[in-house]
């Protein structure tokens, strides 16, 4: 069973894209600050993150970055409130680690199929 990680200080929002992976056969751990995502990631390892870019405390390319550091093959799908979301896919160092970048509110099944995408 893969194994995903959700970083988003948005509590509905994570509960409901945890269900909705869940159903799809997924295994999946809720966190809501990047430094709880570092934390979690060093006790164990995930398929794929979940990451909001707007975060308290460490921000989403800050999480991002440190996580690399774990585990440098870390595959992460961007979600953020901020329409120019895409262009963090631009930046060389992170680029091969984003597998995609979605702003919300986005489309379930882009999401679904993102995942699929990336647990491959």
């Amino acid at each position: 069973m893969k194994k995903i990680l959700i970083v988003d200080d948005d509590v509905e929002l994570s509960e409901g894209l945890a269900e909705l992976l869940k159903t799809e056969g997924y295994s999946v751990c809720l966190v809501k600050r990047g430094e709880d995502a570092v934390k979690e990631f060093r006790r164990q390892r995930f398929d794929l993150v979940v990451l909001d870019y707007k975060l308290e405390g460490m921000n989403g390319r800050e999480t991002l970055i440190e996580l690399m550091k774990i585990a440098p093959e870390v595959k992460v799908i961007f979600i953020s409130g901020n329409p120019f979301i895409e262009k963090i896919k631009e930046e060389k160092k992170l680029s091969k680690n984003i597998v995609s970048a979605l702003s919300k509110p986005f489309n379930i099944e882009e999401f679904i199929a993102a995942v699929k995408s990336a647990c491959l």
